[in-house]
């Protein structure tokens, strides 16, 4: 979906698009926790870091990130 005011003409950037076709790749890494160890020393002890998961998340391990994210003392 392209969204803008008719003066930027987005019927012309487009029509560029029609039949473009592109591939997503996410990857997760549950061996980057210590990334959430940085962030809990960052901020103020007393500072509560809530995260969320989005369930039925296109197969992308939603349950294991929650798990690890509990692990870590985390507010899901």
């Amino acid at each position: 979906m392209l969204k803008g005011a008719r003066k930027f003409r987005f019927e012309e950037i487009a029509t560029g698009f029609i039949g473009q076709r592109h591939t997503t790749c996410l990857e997760i890494d549950l061996n980057a926790s210590p990334i959430i160890s940085i962030l809990q020393k960052t901020v103020d002890e007393k500072t509560k870091i809530m995260v969320m998961v989005k369930a039925f998340s296109y197969g992308s391990g939603s349950n294991e990130i929650a798990a690890l994210l509990q692990f870590h003392k985390l507010t899901i």
